[in-house]
């Protein structure tokens, strides 16, 4: 927008000869009118003038400073056209930041409604919690009610059950002494018909004949038992404890039994007694007050068939039944016996013509301990007939009709011998001496011995299975 200065406007009065003039003059005050006279008019007009041109230079220099405001006015209409410019781009910014704001605006509607929702939501499901959780509560409350009600029941379950068993354990006994105390009369022959009544010092029962007439009262719980199912015809039995007692009763001992009873409980208080003698202050009866021989077979244990009383178990103890098996394997383990050899070592020299002792210095077995290894000799001390087998082996140097014997020595002399003549030159020749004797069982001992008849010394076979020396206990 361009404002443009306008120009002041002037009165112009032209001055007229004497004659009255109407001064007319335009000031800042306003528009003063004057009538002047002729001179006066023309001193006015001059003055009017003189004014004129004042006002004239005061009105340029108005007019000037109007054309400054003006330019001024121009400059500042500029500036704010630029301003307005300037306000029209920052009213659109705003409309735009204001458009954001609305759009903003109106997101965060949406998300505080969207937030109520959930908030509503949150609320309904604290609300079902809290109604959750004031359930669990009222559960575990009822939970621990019912569990303080199930243990007081347990206590009065408890309290009743020791209390039935000490009523169990006081009928037991009201029962035992009930059956205790019934004194049943004996039934003979004859008492069929009779009737088990209570006597008169109502201590005890009876039998009697039933009278022709007339109920006779018998109260149940009295070691009889009453069934009036049939009030007319009652049937009437002893109870299953008076049935136990006279079944006793035919094994008891009866009064005639005895000739004399005791009334102090002592057994001196008895009559007829037999003689005990040193029995009559023993508890118990030991071997020392049975006789010897007084124990008769009949009198011992049944045994089962084909066994003998030993003691089988490795331990003292009763006898017991063993087998024949086991009865074998007991006298086989005491039987003594065995067998020694020269633990492979050759045994030479052996002279020609000349009884030689062989030794047997290593032990196979010895059961009983009867073989001495150092002497290679054997002393039972079990008396019996004993089963010998001499076997001897020769290592060379047999020439022809060499003879050699074999022989069992009995207390330093040959008892028995096996005798051998060779023929042609042999070499690990074994030949043997088997005999049965008897040994006393105290000082009979016995040893091997060879005796080779020819020139020139000889060696014996040293080898556990070609020089040996065994007996056994045969009977």
């Amino acid at each position: 927008m361009t404002v443009m200065p306008s120009q002041p406007r002037r009165a112009v009065v032209m001055p007229v000869k004497a004659r009255p003039t109407l001064k007319m003059v335009v000031g800042r005050r306003g528009i003063i009118m004057r009538v002047l006279p002729g001179a006066a008019a023309a001193n006015a007009s001059q003055e009017a003038a003189e004014e004129a041109a004042s006002e004239s230079a005061a009105s340029a220099a108005a007019a000037l400073v109007s054309q400054n405001a003006a330019a001024a006015s121009a400059a500042a209409a500029l500036v704010s056209e630029n301003n307005a410019q300037s306000s029209e781009n920052d009213a659109e910014t705003a409309q735009t930041a204001a458009e954001a704001a609305q759009a903003a605006a109106e997101g965060a509607q949406t998300a505080a409604e969207l937030a109520e929702t959930n908030a509503a939501a949150s609320a309904a499901a604290a609300l079902v919690s809290a109604g959750n959780a004031a359930t669990s509560e009222t559960n575990a409350g009822n939970s621990a009610t019912a569990a303080q009600t199930a243990e007081t029941n347990a206590e009065t379950a408890e309290t009743n059950a020791e209390a039935a068993q000490a009523a169990a354990e006081a009928a037991q006994a009201a029962a035992e002494a009930a059956a205790a105390s019934v004194d049943l009369p004996i039934i003979a022959p004859g008492d069929a018909g009779k009737v088990l009544t209570v006597n008169p010092a109502e201590d005890g029962y009876e039998l009697e004949v039933p009278a022709a007439s007339g109920v006779v009262t018998v109260d149940d719980g009295t070691g009889i038992d009453v069934d009036a199912t049939d009030p007319a015809n009652p049937i009437v039995s002893l109870d299953a404890a008076a049935q136990a007692s006279l079944a006793l009763a035919d094994s008891a001992t009866q009064p005639g039994d005895l000739a004399s009873v005791a009334t102090t409980g002592d057994y001196g208080d008895l009559t007829n007694k037999p003689t005990l003698g040193d029995l009559a202050a023993l508890d118990t009866v030991g071997s020392s007050q049975i006789d010897a021989g007084a124990v008769t077979n009949a009198k011992l244990a049944d045994m089962a068939a084909n066994t003998f009383k030993a003691r089988v178990t490795g331990s003292t103890g009763d006898p017991e039944d063993a087998t024949a098996a086991q009865a074998r394997a007991i006298v086989d383990s005491s039987r003594p016996s065995f067998k020694a050899d020269k633990n492979g070592t050759n045994q030479t020299p052996v002279a020609a013509s000349t009884a030689t002792k062989v030794t047997f210095p290593n032990e196979q077995w010895d059961n009983g301990g009867y073989y001495d290894a150092a002497n290679s000799r054997f002393t039972p001390l079990i008396a019996g007939e004993y089963l010998f087998v001499l076997a001897v082996g020769i290592a060379s140097g047999i020439v022809d009709q060499e003879r050699m014997y074999v022989q069992i020595y009995k207390n330093g002399a040959s008892v028995a011998s096996t005798a051998l003549q060779f023929s042609g030159t042999l070499a690990n020749v074994q030949f043997q001496c088997t005999a049965a004797l008897f040994a006393n069982g105290s000082t009979d001992y016995f040893e091997a011995y060879v005796f080779i008849q020819g020139a020139g010394d000889k060696a014996l076979l040293g080898g556990t299975n070609s020089t040996s020396f065994s007996g056994v206990l045969l009977r």
